[in-house]
């Protein structure tokens, strides 16, 4: 976790980030990870948004999040190279009763993520 100075936040209300620094390249079963279950209903879609940045990620999906407990749907993969704050976001349907909000590692770079949101999507 790293306190982030006034200037470098991407909204006022942020003072906080995870900040991931991997230095293994992409490969099997070469990952890190944290995660938070959270409640969610059956059927329903949500709406996922994360803000992150990113210096030096090696590779598209180099850093991602997935949703549901085996790892397989993944709303979120954050994009190669440098950049400063970027908003993105994804949507799921929920196959269970919680979602899995999962943060993965993959590949070489540093990447700072922070405000995560998840809302149901109402149509």
């Amino acid at each position: 976790k790293v306190t982030l100075p006034q200037g470098s936040r991407p909204t006022d209300g942020i003072t906080t980030a995870l900040m991931i620094d991997n230095y293994s390249g992409r490969g099997p079963h070469v990952y890190g990870t944290t995660m938070q279950k959270v409640p969610v209903t059956r059927g329903k879609t949500y709406k996922i948004s994360v803000w992150a940045a990113a210096e030096g990620l090696a590779s598209n999906s180099g850093a991602l999040i997935s949703v549901d407990a085996q790892w397989r749907i993944r709303p979120i993969r954050l994009s190669q190279g440098s950049y400063g704050w970027t908003q993105f976001q994804g949507e799921f349907t929920a196959t269970g009763d919680y979602a899995y909000i999962r943060i993965i590692a993959e590949d070489r770079g540093k990447v700072y993520i922070t405000g995560i949101t998840l809302t149901e999507e109402y149509y």
